[in-house]
């Protein structure tokens, strides 16, 4: 009886110490300039501008003040459609309103350029918009598929 008891100890012991090595799935919170400088660092884009508040509120009529943090960059040329944003917010009424504001956006800028500049308008087509958490990314560029690959590996690296 007594080595049974020993035996169950040295297990429940064993399985707690186990349990307190293993990661505690804490998720993590890139920083939305990281993962727009590294979507911007991989892939070939003209040339880029990095977005104030003011063009935040005229790009996708948003309040840049009420995100937790963001990171925009857009075509400096008016003759292409490029564009990365990550929003970071609190809330799930804010993470609606930024989706709602790139499908919006993806709309107008598809309009902008239809009929006048095939290349730019399927860039347009192809563009995307993803979630991870309560950061909400958009991409419009030639390869869509790699930059959405670098916003879901940012939330990856230790």
């Amino acid at each position: 009886m007594k080595i049974l008891k020993y035996f169950l100890c040295s297990a429940i012991l064993i399985l707690l110490l186990a349990g307190c090595t293993q990661q505690q799935g804490t998720e993590v919170q890139p920083e939305v300039e990281d993962i727009t400088k590294g979507i911007l660092e991989q892939i070939e884009f003209s040339e880029m501008v990095e977005a104030t508040t003011d063009n935040i509120s005229f790009m996708y009529d948003l309040n840049a003040d009420e995100f937790d943090d963001y990171s925009v960059y857009y075509a400096g040329s008016g003759g292409y459609a490029d564009e990365i944003a990550v929003i970071k917010v609190s809330s799930q009424d804010d993470i609606d309103k930024v989706k709602t504001a790139f499908d919006e956006r993806i709309t107008s800028r598809t309009s902008d350029f239809k009929g006048y500049a095939p290349l730019e308008s399927e860039k347009l087509e192809n563009a995307v918009v993803e979630q991870k958490g309560n950061y909400i990314f958009l991409a419009i560029c030639d390869d869509t598929d790699k930059a959405v690959n670098i916003f879901e590996d940012s939330f990856n690296k230790q």
